[in-house]
């Protein structure tokens, strides 16, 4: 019925058999039922369409399916590179902000050490780098130490309690606040805010056992000075009613034994009080009338019975406090231009120190108060004297911008100066102060806040390990062994000794017992195996040395090298040849496969215009660098030594001698550095084609001395005849970044510096005779947490105001 049904209809392909009514027909008669007798000749053609039919569905289906399947998967791959596409422009997004918060870390370091932190912090979150790492480790080797916020106005007044382990600020909302400064980058809130005089409160004092502070300010009700005792500084406790009297306090200060309180006010007059028993302090005499102006500063002779009042219009009155209910004032008082700001006796008590509004110290032979002498004078800077730290024999300055310098005062009447910090900050400050018997400086600022500075002398970054005297006449040059466990210096009287730094703390000295060199030792360098050391001097001669045993050095041989002198020495990295440069213009290579036999190899290298100073190989042996008095450096190919040639064009860019040459580790880049106080990274990838990278680097105060690489690669370190060494991370050449300048141990140009094979210790060599070992892992712990250390150092991240300001287009996240 249904074959002829389909028959009738014109054999319409809807009416054919399909799915389970198919599958039975089929099970019966097969896919076209002619074999089968059973079935009629109408129906076969049927059953053969019928089957033709399901076949042609069952191709289109797959068809179909495989189509979409395979939209699907161009549509998953096409959501999977959308999305791919998003999170690299994401990434891309979040390195282009982070490289702009680098820039404005780097830009912000100088007068906002904090905000710099904060924004290196966020580079560094979002997108760490080799870059970000380093900007956050030149931020944490500036001098700050940390931003202590609390105070709702500007701190007009700081005070160190001896020891230096707590620290009084004042503010003008009215408030003192104690602090726990002992760790200074985590320095806390002691219990708090103490309320003051109402109006402000613009001075503090410690008493000289630390167990009484007593602030100074101004209040409506006249308690302008109140006490409290903070024997347990957590817990402070108030010690009797406010004092009364003075006008707008400005100044306050303990005598040395700590019975007798001085407040000096706006007014010009003076006020004391027997503190004895400071619980029920009395007031001793009538008010000390100075001169006209407010009293801007105060100070005790350290026997108490003299004390100076300064004033803001430049008198410095002396008064004697024999009898302390009676004070007698002096005449001849001193006189500061602007103001006396700053005060303070040698422990002695024989000088007398003043420092004025016009940035100048003086200092005054106070041995007859009655006729103060004045001896000398100190130009710490441009802006107002704010503290001073008066040590013997040494003067610490600091001033309201917050410029601080350190004075050597042996000889009183020629002060020298001996450091500098430049410590920065957002604007000038009002209250500065010094921790007594730490390395420490507090500044009080408008912006309501107080940053702590570990001083000048602080060499956190790379501590001092130990000193080497190695002689009178001065190191001129100095070498390390590869393997770290020795050094060998070379003296301005051609002496040449050998030091065991296998413990760097404890190092042992051998010195040659043969004839040293005829003139001064001004290049060395230790064959690859240590085992023979080269020295070349002014006497043109190259000694060489058996250092195989560290604790004697003997001597191999002697030979005539450069006739304008051996200014500087190399050994290739195969150790079989050695490489001399001098003032006679030329490079000369020496076979040294037996040093007992030195042979010259071929012709010098000449090329440069004037004497050579400096020659380095490369690591791999084929590239010579040589530095000149003629301001440039050049390349040789000497892979084959016997067959040098010079590699491209002088590597100009130097204003006056290249006096140091250094290869990196993978022999990638070359430092240059020059008298003319600068350093230059060069791309030596294609040596035939160097290129600078980067500008110069240009930290140093004179002369660039030495120069070498660690053996990371990420370290370089510099010396200067500004007789400072400066660590750079060399990370990124492109963007080095000034990690600080080293500790000022030396007193003479640093002639050498070197890396220990470990990375772990530093060596400078000085023509003051010494060769200072310091500790480099400090540095290293640093870079391997180096956003911790940020965190811990600025407490908080940038605030989402901040954070809109300077990261536009991305979310606010917290960052510490």
């Amino acid at each position: 019925d249904a074959a002829e049904a389909w028959d009738r209809d014109a054999r319409d392909p809807s009416g054919l058999f399909r799915g389970n009514q198919l599958e039975l027909v089929r099970e019966q008669f097969g896919d076209s039922g002619r074999d089968d007798g059973r079935l009629g000749e109408l129906a076969a053609e049927f059953l053969t369409a019928s089957v033709r039919a399901d076949r042609r569905r069952r191709r289109l289906r797959t068809g179909t399916i495989t189509t979409l399947i395979l939209l699907l998967v161009a549509s998953l791959l096409a959501t999977g590179f959308a999305v791919k596409g998003r999170e690299d422009a994401r990434r891309q997004q979040r390195a282009a902000v982070a490289e702009a918060l680098v820039r404005d870390a780097d830009a912000a370091r100088a007068n906002d050490p904090r905000l710099a932190l904060q924004l290196g912090i966020a580079a560094d979150r979002l997108d760490h780098t080799s870059a970000t790492t380093a900007n956050l480790l030149s931020s944490l080797f500036t001098p700050y130490a940390g931003t202590l916020s609390g105070h709702t106005a500007t701190v007009v007044g700081v005070a160190f309690a001896p020891g230096g382990r707590t620290l009084a600020t004042a503010g003008q909302d009215g408030t003192v606040i104690l602090w726990d400064t002992s760790v200074p980058q985590h320095a806390r809130m002691l219990g708090r805010p103490l309320p003051g005089p109402s109006h402000g409160v613009f001075a503090v004092a410690f008493s000289p056992d630390g167990h009484v502070l007593a602030a100074g300010g101004a209040d409506e009700a006249g308690k302008t000075v109140r006490m409290w005792d903070v024997s347990s500084p957590g817990q402070p406790r108030p010690l009797g009613e406010p004092l009364t009297g003075p006008a707008d306090v400005s100044a306050v200060g303990f005598a040395p034994d700590g019975h007798t309180l001085v407040a000096g006010a706006s007014d010009g007059r003076a006020w004391l009080w027997d503190t004895d028993d400071a619980e029920h302090a009395r007031p001793l005499g009538q008010p000390l009338t100075a001169d006209d102006g407010y009293v801007a500063s105060l100070a005790f002779r350290p026997d108490g019975r003299l004390l100076v009042t300064g004033g803001s219009n430049g008198a410095a009155v002396l008064w004697d406090m024999t009898d302390r209910a009676r004070p007698r004032r002096l005449e001849n008082p001193i006189s500061h231009s602007g103001g006396v700001s700053a005060l303070g006796f040698t422990p002695d008590g024989r000088t007398l120190v003043t420092g004025g509004g016009d940035g100048k110290v003086d200092l005054w032979n106070a041995g007859d108060p009655d006729r103060p002498g004045w001896m000398s004078q100190i130009a710490a800077g441009d802006a107002p004297v704010k503290a001073l730290e008066v040590l013997p024999r040494k003067i610490d300055v600091a001033l309201a911008d917050h410029y601080s310098t350190v004075w050597d005062t042996s000889d009183t009447a020629r002060p020298r100066k001996t450091a500098t910090a430049i410590v920065g900050a957002s604007n000038w400050t009002g209250a500065v102060a010094f921790a007594p018997g730490a390395d420490l400086l507090a500044t009080g600022s408008a912006d309501n806040t107080v940053i702590l500075w570990e001083g000048g002398t602080s060499d956190g970054r790379a501590p001092l390990l130990a000193r080497i005297e190695a002689g009178a006449a001065g190191v001129q040059a100095m070498a390390v062994r590869p393997d770290g466990r020795g050094a060998a210096t070379g003296t301005g009287d051609g002496r040449v000794a050998l030091w065991d730094v296998t413990d760097p703390k404890h190092p042992r000295g051998a010195t040659a017992k043969t004839a040293p060199h005829a003139g001064k030792v001004l290049g060395m360098a230790f064959s690859p195996d240590g085992r023979v050391l080269a020295s070349g001097g002014l006497d043109h001669t190259v000694i060489l040395w058996d250092t195989s045993d560290l604790h004697r050095l003997r001597k191999i041989t002697q030979f005539t090298a450069n006739s304008g002198g051996v200014d500087g020495l190399a050994f290739s990295p195969g150790g079989r040849t050695l490489a001399t440069v001098g003032g006679d213009a030329a490079a000369t290579l020496w076979d040294l496969s037996d040093p007992s036999r030195p042979r010259r190899i071929g012709r010098p290298l000449t090329g440069h215009r004037a004497g050579v100073d400096a020659v380095a190989f490369s690591p791999d042996g084929r590239t010579l660098a040589t530095g000149s008095w003629d301001g440039t450096a050049i390349l040789w190919d000497v892979e084959d030594p016997a067959r040098p040639h010079r590699l491209g064009r002088p590597l100009a860019g130097h204003t006056n001698w290249v006096s140091s040459v250094a290869f990196s580790p993978d022999g990638r880049i070359l430092a240059t550095g020059s008298l003319d106080s600068s350093i230059i990274l060069w791309d030596t990838t294609d040596p035939a084609g160097a290129r600078h990278l980067g500008p110069p680097l240009v930290q140093h105060g004179s002369w660039v001395l030495g120069l070498a690489f660690g053996r990371d690669g990420h370290t370089l370190v510099s010396g200067s005849a500004d007789q400072t060494s400066i660590l750079w991370d060399v990370t990124d050449p492109v963007h080095p970044y000034d990690l600080g300048v080293v500790g000022s141990h030396h007193t003479g140009a640093v002639t050498s510096v070197a890396i220990s094979a470990d990375d772990r210790t530093l060596l400078t060599a000085s023509a003051d005779g010494t060769v200072n070992l310091n500790s480099l892992g400090e540095l290293d712990d640093a870079r391997a947490h180096a956003l911790d250390r940020a965190c811990a150092r600025v407490a908080q991240g940038l605030d989402a105001d901040r954070w809109a300001r300077y990261v536009p287009g991305l979310t606010y996240q917290r960052t510490c």
